[in-house]
C-alpha cells in the first residue's frame, strides 16, 4: 500500500510499504520465508509525462528458524521516469453550473455584449491553471465560437462564473417557429505548460424572429428598422406629397410629414386589429410572457397590426426621414410620439394648446394614437395627448426615445421578401392630406381669429391687432388671407412690421422687386431694424449683388449674432452650396412683430 501527498502542484511525496512470501534457491538449497519493505519518495513533475524523484527504502527478507534474516538493507535512488500518453490525459476542469437563457433572434446584436447565460468553472487539476478561455457556440446560427471571457489564473479547486455571449448570424432571423437547439461550451486552459480542453453541450430554446418579452419595453426599438427597403420606398414617396405643397410650408415640416404619413396609411388600407392570441394589454403586464411583434415591412404587407405593430411601423417611417420618434407606454397600451424639432417657446407661438404637446429636455413632441387611422391625424393626436396626460397624472406613463433605446437594442437587418409593395396613389394621398391639413388649420386658428377680429373692431386705428391676424394666417400658410390683412395696415400707414411681412409674402412668391420696395419703405421708417436689414440682405443675394449682401450681413452679425447664424450663406459669396441654402430657406421668413 502507499500514500501519495501533493505538497505543491508539481511536488509530491510518496510513502509506501509492502510484503509477501519469497522462495529462494541458492547453493543447491532452497529457502522460503516472509519479507517486507518500506520507503519514501520525493518527486517533481517537470511535465505531466516526465518526473524526477529521489528516495530510499528498507528491505528485510526474514529467515524462519534463524537468528539473522536472510537479507536486510537500506537503499537510496535518484532518477527520472517518462510516462507514455500522459500529455494526452483528460481535462480535470469541471463545469458544475451551466445556464443558457432562451434566445430571441430580434436581440441578436444585443447578445454580442449582453449575457445569454453563464457557466461556472471549477479547477479540478492538482494545481493552478493559467490562461483559461471560455467560448460559446451554436452550430448553424454562429460562424465560429464566441470568446466569452478569460481568466488569468485559477487555483486548485477554485471556482469562477463566466457570463456567456453570442455572435449570431442573420440566419436566426429565418426562424419562424420556436425550436430547441444545442449550444456548446468550450473551455481551454494551460496546466503545467501544456494546453488542455474540455467541452460540454447544453440544450437551449430558440424563439422565432417575431418573439419578444416586455420585461424591458426598450426591446421593441429593435423592430424599428428605418433602413428597410420597403420602409424607405413607402416613406420617401409619401413625403414628397407634403414637400410639394408650397402653401403648407409655413407649418412645421416634421408636423406636415407626420400628418402626411399618417393619413396615407388610411388611403393604403392599413387597419388596426388587436391580436387575440398575443394581446398587448395582457402580455405587457407579464414580464416573462412571449409576445409576437411584426417588423415594419410585415405590417405594410399585411396591411394590419395591433398597437405595438402600428407604433413600430409609424416610428420606422418617420425615422427613415430623420424625424426622431419615441414609444409611449401606459398600462395595457403602447403608442408613439415624434419630435417637432421646435423649442417649447417656438411651439407655443405656433400651436394653440400646449397641453396637447410633450415637452422634454427643451424639445417638443407630438403624441400619436396610431390605432386611430380611421379617425385621422388630428383625432389621433388629441386622443394620444389625453392618454399621456392621464398616464402622467397617475405616474404610470413611460416615454422611451427610440434612438436612446437603440444604444442598447440595435435595429436588426430584417426585411420581408417575396411581396411587391404598392404605394398608394399620390393624388389620393394628397387629397386626404390636404383635407386633414385644412381641417386642422381651421380648427386651430378659429378661436384666435375671433379674438383678433374683436380687438380690431374695438381698436380700428391700432395696426397691431390687424398685423397679428395677418401673422396668424401667414404662419399657417394662408398667405392670401394674410396679405389682405397686411395690405389694409400698410394702406393706412408705413407700419414697419406689416411692411416687412407683406414683403416676406412677395419674397416667397419670388416677386423680388415688390419685396425690395416694401423692405426699403420699412428701412426708411426704422434704419436700425435688424430684421429689415436681414430682409434686404436676402434680396441683394437673390439679385447676385453679393457685395451688398455681405455688407448687410456683417452689420447683422453685430446687431443680432443669433439671427445672423441662421442665414450664414449671406456672408459667403456665390458658392454652390451657399446658393442651394438660399433656395432651401426661401420660405423661412422672419416675420415682423410689434
Amino acid at each position: 500500500f502507499g500514500l501519495h501527498i501533493a505538497i505543491i502542484p508539481q511536488l509530491f511525496a510518496r510513502l509506501f510499504a509492502g510484503g509477501g512470501y519469497y522462495l529462494g534457491l541458492y547453493g543447491g538449497l532452497t529457502a522460503s520465508s516472509p519479507f517486507f519493505n518500506a520507503g519514501a519518495e520525493l518527486g517533481f513533475h517537470i511535465t505531466p509525462s516526465f518526473v524526477i524523484s529521489a528516495g530510499g527504502a528498507y528491505k528485510n527478507y526474514l529467515s524462519l528458524g534463524a537468528s539473522e534474516p536472510l537479507y536486510q538493507g537500506v537503499s537510496v535512488f535518484l532518477g527520472g521516469s517518462y510516462t507514455l500518453g500522459a500529455e494526452k490525459q483528460s481535462s480535470n476542469m469541471r463545469l458544475p453550473e451551466r445556464r443558457i437563457d432562451p434566445i430571441f433572434p430580434i436581440l441578436r446584436k444585443y447578445y454580442e455584449s449582453s449575457a445569454v447565460g453563464s457557466v461556472t468553472l471549477e479547477n479540478g487539476e492538482n494545481g493552478p491553471v493559467e490562461d483559461v478561455k471560455v467560448s460559446f457556440f451554436v452550430n448553424q446560427y454562429m460562424e465560429q465560437p464566441k470568446v466569452c471571457g478569460t481568466v488569468r489564473e485559477l487555483k486548485h479547486l477554485q471556482k469562477v462564473t463566466v457570463p456567456l455571449y453570442a455572435l449570431f448570424t442573420d440566419k436566426v432571423l429565418a426562424v419562424t417557429e420556436k425550436d430547441k437547439v444545442t449550444g456548446e461550451l468550450i473551455v481551454e486552459y494551460t496546466y503545467q505548460g501544456h494546453e488542455h480542453k474540455t467541452t460540454a453541450t447544453e440544450s437551449l430554446i430558440l424563439y422565432d424572429r417575431n418573439a419578444m418579452t416586455w420585461d424591458d419595453s426598450r426591446k421593441a426599438a429593435a423592430f424599428v428598422t428605418p433602413k428597410d427597403p420597403a420602409v424607405l420606398l413607402y416613406s420617401k414617396n409619401i413625403a414628397s406629397v407634403t414637400r410639394e405643397r408650397v402653401a403648407s410650408k409655413a407649418l412645421n415640416e416634421n408636423f406636415r410629414t407626420a400628418m402626411g404619413l399618417f393619413e396615407s396609411l388610411g388611403v393604403y388600407g392599413m387597419t388596426y386589429a388587436s391580436d387575440s392570441s398575443t394581446p398587448y394589454a395582457e402580455l405587457s403586464g407579464n414580464k416573462v410572457a412571449v409576445d409576437y411583434l411584426q417588423f415594419p415591412s410585415q405590417t405594410l404587407y399585411y396591411k394590419g397590426g395591433d398597437c405595438d405593430d402600428l407604433s413600430i411601423l409609424m416610428s420606422a417611417l418617420l425615422e427613415s426621414l430623420d424625424i426622431e420618434t419615441a414609444f409611449i407606454t401606459v398600462p395595457g397600451h403602447i403608442f408613439m410620439a415624434f419630435n417637432l424639432g421646435m423649442k417649447p417657446a417656438e411651439a407655443q407661438s405656433t400651436f394653440q394648446n400646449m397641453d396637447d404637446l410633450i415637452v422634454r429636455d427643451a424639445a417638443t413632441w407630438i403624441p400619436v394614437e396610431i390605432t386611430e387611422i380611421r379617425g385621422g391625424f388630428v383625432k389621433a393626436w388629441q386622443d394620444a395627448a389625453r392618454e399621456w396626460r392621464d398616464g402622467m397624472s397617475k405616474n404610470s406613463a413611460a416615454f422611451i426615445p427610440i434612438r436612446d433605446a437603440w444604444r442598447t437594442f440595435e435595429p436588426v437587418g430584417f426585411a420581408a421578401e417575396g411581396h411587391a409593395l404598392v404605394v398608394p396613389a399620390v393624388e389620393d394621398v394628397a387629397r386626404r392630406y390636404q383635407t386633414a391639413l385644412d381641417g386642422f388649420v381651421t380648427t386651430e386658428i378659429a378661436s384666435r381669429v375671433r379674438q383678433l377680429r374683436e380687438q380690431i373692431k374695438n381698436n380700428p386705428d391700432d395696426p397691431k391687432p390687424e398685423n397679428r391676424l395677418g401673422l396668424l394666417y401667414a404662419r399657417y400658410g394662408l398667405y392670401k388671407e394674410a396679405e389682405g390683412e397686411f395690405t389694409r395696415v400698410t394702406a393706412k400707414s408705413d407700419y414697419v412690421p406689416a411692411l416687412l411681412n407683406l414683403g416676406n409674402i412677395a419674397f416667397m412668391r419670388e416677386d423680388f422687386a415688390r419685396a425690395s420696395e416694401l423692405y426699403s419703405r420699412a428701412e426708411r421708417q426704422d434704419p436700425d431694424n435688424a430684421t429689415v436689414n436681414l430682409a434686404l440682405a436676402r434680396i441683394a443675394y437673390q439679385k447676385d449683388d453679393f457685395k451688398a449682401a455681405q455688407e448687410r450681413f456683417a452689420k447683422l452679425e453685430k446687431e443680432n449674432p443669433e439671427l445672423a447664424a441662421q442665414f450664414s450663406y449671406l456672408g459667403a459669396g456665390a458658392g454652390g452650396s451657399e446658393r442651394a441654402a438660399s433656395v432651401e430657406d426661401r420660405n423661412a421668413a422672419v416675420w415682423g412683430e410689434e
